[in-house]
């Protein structure tokens, strides 16, 4: 198996490891053991447990908020970019369902530094839908009066409430049809007629 390879099976093992058994009853040789590999190559892609979980982090949350600037960056109007966010969102949690359960349960014993690094990306988060609502007070799609910035708190947390009742309930409700909705109630509360 290549560096890379043995990577990401390290890191898909500890997704596995740290869902069934929780960060704090998982060992690294049960993450070995998972990812079919010694105990040693683990340390030495990983020289701990809490490295390892911020990796996962890191590689999960870098890739989704990839996507979510890609989006953002369309040629399009404001509305269709926030609904395009929140379809890649709740689609994106679906088909990484145990990853995105685990990070969103696991946020236990991280180093401050890494702390910080999570809250910066949320900030990034909430600044590009902040961005994107200033675009449609601009174009006249959104009133003109709004706190742009508490209106990007409350779509992001809007979404986030939706992505956990798909990942921890029993929602079936098609992930299109929860962006579609959450998209018009939030452009009802700015001010665009839905």
């Amino acid at each position: 198996m290549a560096g890379d390879d043995k990577r990401k099976s390290i890191i898909d093992a500890g997704i596995s490891v740290f869902s069934r058994l929780g960060f704090h009853g998982a060992k690294m040789e049960d993450i070995a053991q998972e990812a079919r590999v010694a105990k040693g190559t683990v340390y030495l892609y990983f020289p701990s447990k809490e490295v390892l979980l911020e990796e996962i982090y890191r590689h999960a949350l870098g890739t989704y908020f990839e996507g979510l600037v890609e989006r953002s960056a369309k040629d399009s109007a404001p509305a269709e970019k926030l609904y395009d966010m929140a379809l890649f969102t709740l689609t994106f949690a679906g088909e990484n369902r145990e990853s995105a359960r685990f990070i969103l349960e696991a946020a236990t014993g991280m180093r401050e530094e890494f702390k910080v690094w999570l809250f910066t990306l949320r900030a990034r988060w909430i600044d590009l839908t902040c961005l994107i609502i200033q675009e449609a007070m601009k174009r006249g799609e959104a009133r003109p009066d709004l706190d742009a910035l508490a209106a990007a708190h409350m779509y992001v947390g809007a979404l986030n409430s939706l992505v956990s009742s798909r990942l921890w309930g029993n929602r079936t409700v098609s992930a299109a049809a929860d962006a579609a909705t959450l998209c018009a109630l939030f452009w009802r509360g700015v001010g665009v007629a839905g």
